[in-house]
């Protein structure tokens, strides 16, 4: 008999009281939050990629001392894939002019994540090549020189191909602003720029999985002034990051509460 009043009684509320309107007021709460959640989930996503586009690799040894091939190859394996590049300032030689640069030696596979674009007289390229010169638009004028005149690069002759369009991992630094060249890498050894002494970095490219990368951190022992970077770990990129998931997280409490209030 209990068990009847009850039931008549919720079902009395349902069809006459007030409860339908608190009902859709906690449905739309409910689907608020899981659609805002699934949502921050997505933004999250695409900007690890983003952070990711900018460091040109899923992670980056950053060092002071040139890695081994054969280290750097033994990393590279279960499904990861690697790129070195070597920076270097110089000077430049055209045939009137010279000019102090920042060289970037990379690979023929850079970049790993991201884009580059090298403009020449046949369109837009994404490779460097062995040979090949490319060069940020100022040098053109700082250096005399257009698409397929020689510039030299201590004692290598190198063809300039073209310009630097765009390029990942892009930062600012106000104590080195000297303009930007590209190279391969296999050209360095050749060109004699190298050598005890030279301020050098190198940075070695990663990209795969997150239980390969993972795998990779355990397998290889920092030495001094070597340093593994990520989208969380990368200076700039972390911190961007960082603000942005917290902004998200304050968007999901902001909309439960106004919900909550407007609920009651």
């Amino acid at each position: 008999m209990k068990n009847n009043l009850t039931w008549r009684w919720a079902w009395r509320e349902l069809t006459h009281g007030q409860l339908w309107p608190v009902v859709a007021a906690l449905a739309l709460i409910i689907a608020c939050v899981f659609a805002l959640s699934a949502l921050a989930g997505r933004i999250e996503s695409v900007l690890t990629q983003q952070g990711r586009s900018m460091l040109a690799a899923d992670m980056v040894l950053r060092s002071n001392q040139p890695v081994s091939p054969d280290t750097v190859s033994t990393l590279s394996r279960d499904g990861v894939e690697s790129s070195s590049q070597t920076r270097f300032g110089t000077m430049a030689f055209s045939e009137n002019d010279m000019q102090l640069i920042s060289v970037k030696a990379v690979e023929s596979n850079y970049p790993l994540r991201g884009v580059l674009e090298l403009q020449n007289a046949q369109g837009i390229q994404s490779q460097v090549k062995p040979g090949e010169l490319w060069l940020e638009e100022r040098l053109f004028s700082l250096l005399n020189v257009k698409p397929g005149d020689k510039v030299d690069v201590g004692d290598l002759t190198l063809t300039v191909s073209g310009k630097i369009v765009s390029e990942p991992e892009l930062s600012f630094n106000p104590f080195s602003q000297m303009p930007a060249a590209m190279m391969h890498l296999s050209d360095v050894e050749a060109a004699g720029v190298v050598r005890p002494g030279s301020r050098v970095s190198y940075r070695y490219f990663f990209r795969g999985d997150d239980d390969a990368l993972a795998a990779v951190k355990d397998t290889y022992s920092l030495q001094e002034g070597q340093r593994w970077i990520d989208e969380n770990t990368g200076d700039r990129t972390g911190d961007m990051l960082e603000r942005s998931r917290g902004y998200l997280s304050l968007t999901v409490v902001l909309v439960i509460i106004m919900a909550a209030a407007t609920c009651c």
